[in-house]
């Protein structure tokens, strides 16, 4: 999206930004060749699962660990964090309020007194152009606090949850590994 229909210099307007720098990652490329996530997975979850796949692989690397290979699982956990707050995250929180951008639009032809016939043609095609922006939603969409999964089941080991740790995007995950 162009920045311009984001950013206005008036620090009060509302839906708005005024900031001009941002921090952002380029140029991150997920291998889906080299791990083992269905295709359909991979496109429906959010980046920053497959990033945190990534530093936990480099990490491991990094430490000797190839793969998890050699990890002394009985000393061996996974604490993670994660706001669910991805662009894909948005995108689809976005998709899935389609239906009251839907009913608002109605109610809004129904106040002004405008001719409902045009209109619902008007939503009908609105609909399929709103949500042709979006990704397609499916079973991994909103799987929630699962990147801790993803590198377990990259790591092949088992693991122990606590009751907690899937309650919200943000709870910390503390998990054993048992190879």
């Amino acid at each position: 999206m162009p920045a311009a229909l984001y950013h206005v210099a008036d620090l009060r307007a509302e839906d708005r930004t005024y900031g001009e720098l941002g921090a952002f990652l380029d140029g991150f490329v997920f291998d889906l060749a080299a791990r083992p996530v269905p295709q359909s997975t991979y496109f429906s979850a959010d980046i920053a699962q497959w990033l945190a796949l990534e530093v936990a692989a480099a990490a491991l690397n990094d430490g000797g660990y190839d793969a998890g290979h050699g990890l002394p699982s009985e000393r061996t956990g996974v604490i993670l964090g994660n706001s669910l707050t991805g662009e894909h995250t948005r995108a689809t929180s976005m998709r899935l309020r389609w239906p009251f951008v839907e009913w608002l639009l109605r109610e809004t032809v129904r106040a002004e007194g405008l001719p409902m016939t045009q209109a619902e043609l008007l939503i009908a095609a609105a609909g399929v152009h709103f949500r042709s922006h979006f990704p397609a939603t499916n079973e991994d969409t909103l799987a929630g606090n699962v990147i801790k999964l993803r590198i377990l089941a990259f790591l092949k080991y088992f693991l122990t949850l606590q009751p907690q740790s899937c309650r919200s995007g943000t709870s910390p995950f503390f998990g054993r590994v048992e190879g």
